[in-house]
């Protein structure tokens, strides 16, 4: 008997090689630069920031702390409130946080 014909096999086109992706910091260079640029954030009166310190340590059970500790939560206190206005709170909102006619 004859041998049986090999099994003919479908030749794939090649695929066009991927395109390089851009190196990361070309990328988040791009990125920056078509966003746009974020509103200023107001300054904080320092009776706010006062408030909401006090708040954070009402929260936290007024606990005993130092005063290098309370300088810290008042720094957090201030962070806090920055990321709120970066979020798009306005300091109306902030300030009806603090007398404590709404919550967030």
């Amino acid at each position: 008997p004859a041998p049986a014909p090999a099994p003919v096999v479908a030749r794939e086109e090649p695929k066009p090689a991927p395109k390089p992706e851009p190196r990361r910091e070309e990328k988040a260079k791009r990125d920056r630069a078509a966003a746009p640029a974020p509103a200023p954030i107001p300054d904080l009166p320092g009776e706010l920031c006062g408030i909401w310190a006090y708040i954070m340590w009402e929260e936290a059970g007024c606990p005993q702390r130092s005063d290098q500790e309370a300088d810290l939560e008042y720094q957090r206190g201030i962070s806090e409130l920055k990321g709120f206005l970066r979020s798009g709170y306005t300091l109306d909102d902030l300030w009806k946080v603090a007398n404590g006619e709404v919550k967030l």
